[in-house]
């Protein structure tokens, strides 16, 4: 890791969601942790490997991250059910805990969906919030 620092810059990226950079002797690497946290370290989104073999682990259907919520988003925008999209994404938009890159995806979308809505005051109010 950079030691200034990762930079969020997809422009330059060959996958839109990942980047790594290696300059001056140091890497650098941005984009979505697929734990859906602001960082890597989070066991409990890792199987646990030993001698070569998998454990299954119980799946807890109340735990949720933004990885999770927005897959299901996703689900709804191709079954043209955009209402609920919209109320997932402005979730994940006003979540807390989402990291900037994370707010800015959710409202992307959340902008995507109100456009499928023709909500044109929301498009305004979202895209403002967005340029800020």
């Amino acid at each position: 890791m950079n030691p200034a620092g990762a930079i969020i810059d997809l422009d330059h990226s060959m996958d839109k969601n990942n980047r790594q950079r290696v300059r001056d002797g140091s890497t650098e690497h941005s984009g979505f942790a697929p734990t859906g946290a602001k960082g890597f370290h989070v066991p409990m989104k890792f199987g646990h490997f030993y001698k070569g073999s998998s454990h299954r682990f119980e799946v807890d259907p109340t735990v949720t991250d933004f990885i999770i919520e927005s897959g299901k988003a996703k689900k709804l925008i191709r079954a043209r059910k955009f209402q609920e999209a919209l109320a997932i994404y402005l979730a994940l938009a006003n979540d807390k805990k989402a990291t900037p890159l994370q707010e800015s995806h959710a409202l992307k979308q959340a902008i995507h969906s109100a456009r499928r809505l023709k909500d044109d005051s929301l498009v305004q109010k979202l895209e403002a919030r967005f340029e800020n």
